[in-house]
């Protein structure tokens, strides 16, 4: 899959010249001119643009991929890692072994995969449900990649009148990406999408034409595979949320054994 990954999605979007001069070396490409919505200097450091495969997700038999938004880029990150602190960024690279040996470095400690209710907590309770009880690969079994390839112009951390524009510049990124995801997909190929995102769902509705009838989660034809998508609240107030919620953490995760064992 990493062979594949990187001849039929890297090297083309690392290639690619649609954007131009504001065209990061880690920027994908879009298919609109709407090259205003990219910054070069900080393109694809936090979290990168490219997807985490874990070592053995080729292998399994259920792949379960989690979708985020965005790749965040915040310049506290960059300094720090500009001076050599730790940092969640992943520098310059120049293949995709490059990229995944030093994003494999990182990615455990994402606040998203060791938070509870992230990825980890997500991941151990659907290998429950497949009878793979090994709580300590979870990170090797699944993948993770971000719906845009660039970074917003206006960054993802606003408020206020900004945080519109911010939303207008992320939904027509997420516009120009989409056949790109599409790809990308089809080559992770995952049964489970699990999304972090709130409009995900949304915008998958008004692309496949079908409605989700609980509002949280929706089954995709796409590569002539079902696929279960399911919208988990962002750990950053996953908390609160679910407390409000009327489909709880354990209810979502019981959708997807429902899809499972269909």
């Amino acid at each position: 899959m990493l062979e594949e990954y990187e001849e039929k999605f890297y090297k083309r979007v690392r290639n690619c010249s649609k954007c131009g001069e504001l065209r990061s070396p880690n920027c994908f490409s879009c298919q609109e001119e709407s090259c205003e919505n990219c910054n070069p200097e900080v393109v694809g450091y936090y979290p990168p643009e490219f997807a985490f495969i874990g070592e053995n997700y080729a292998n399994q038999k259920l792949k379960v991929g989690f979708v985020g938004q965005i790749p965040f880029w915040n310049e506290d990150n960059i300094v720090r890692w500009r001076n050599g602190q730790l940092a969640d960024v992943v520098p310059d690279h120049q293949s995709y072994d490059e990229f995944l040996l030093e994003y494999q470095k990182t990615f455990s400690s994402y606040s998203i995969f060791k938070n509870k209710y992230g990825i980890n907590s997500i991941s151990l309770e659907i290998n429950k449900i497949v009878g793979n009880g090994n709580n300590e690969n979870s990170m090797h079994s699944i993948a993770y990649t971000n719906l845009a390839k660039c970074t917003n112009a206006s960054g993802s951390e606003l408020s206020g009148t900004d945080q519109k524009r911010a939303r207008e510049e992320i939904t027509t990124m997420f516009g120009n990406c989409w056949s790109h995801f599409e790809q990308e997909l089809k080559i992770l190929n995952p049964q489970i999408i699990v999304t972090f995102d709130r409009d995900f769902i949304e915008l998958l509705e008004n692309r496949i034409h079908s409605r989700s009838k609980d509002g949280v989660s929706l089954v995709w034809n796409l590569g002539e595979r079902k696929r279960f998508c399911i919208y988990f609240y962002h750990t950053a107030l996953a908390g609160v949320n679910y407390k409000k919620a009327k489909i709880g953490f354990f209810e979502r995760i019981q959708k997807v054994k429902e899809f499972i064992n269909k």
